[in-house]
């Protein structure tokens, strides 16, 4: 194989040492190119891996922009932004869905059980002056053929529109972060901190990363 030339970037001097560091001419640094440096190929290689995972990934991921819901009177409804078709009299809007229930996202079925206030904590536990603790009971499924990370870290609250904190001691919670196999259900309370004269309460779920589209699960005490 033939030796490649190296030129002085600087001086235009023929480099003949192919480990020299610097011009024998003028002195200057000599850099190796890019391409050389081991760091550039595990970049290049983390691209790679990252682009045919994106791509063989399970269809329903990217291209599934439709959500769907279950209600407890054995009626469905597909819901989608730019229309919603329902049976059900108390769904209100195509990203809002009661107790009852049934959000489908992409691959994961997240069934809205029960919501209520919760005084079951020891007293130095209890909620900060004004506030009170609400607790929603949620099923969640892996309905897809892969596995799926869920859990309560995936849940946001907000009252009257603020954002709200999440309680830490209640009884039989969700888990905050879990991986699930194709086929098998996690179930659990979430619990918040809300201010005890809230009027309008709502838990927040992201259903696509691509999208940023958010479902609300609306909590009626």
């Amino acid at each position: 194989m033939a030796t490649e030339q190296k030129f002085c970037p600087k001086c235009g001097a023929e480099i003949t040492d192919p480990k020299a560091r610097n011009c024998s001419n003028c002195g200057v640094k000599i850099k190796k190119p890019l391409y050389k440096k081991w760091w550039f190929w595990v970049i290049i290689g983390l691209v790679v891996v990252i682009i045919i995972g994106a791509g063989s990934g399970d269809s329903e991921d990217v291209t599934d922009t439709s959500t769907s819901i279950v209600t407890t009177d054995n009626t469905s409804t597909t819901k989608d932004n730019t229309s919603t078709t329902t049976n059900s009299s108390n769904s209100t809007s195509s990203n809002v869905y009661n107790v009852g229930e049934t959000l489908t996202a992409n691959g994961v079925k997240i069934t809205f059980q029960s919501c209520e206030e919760w005084t079951g904590y020891d007293y130095y536990l209890g909620p900060k002056d004004g506030y009170k603790v609400i607790r929603a009971y949620f099923v969640i499924e892996n309905a897809s053929n892969t596995d799926r990370t869920v859990g309560s870290y995936d849940f946001d609250c907000y009252a009257d529109g603020v954002a709200v904190d999440s309680y830490y001691y209640g009884d039989d919670t969700l888990t905050p972060i879990q991986t699930i196999s194709a086929g098998r259900k996690v179930q659990g309370y979430i619990y918040f901190e809300v201010p005890s004269n809230a009027s309008d309460i709502e838990i927040e779920y992201e259903t696509s990363f691509w999208t940023d589209k958010k479902a609300i699960f609306k909590v009626v005490l």
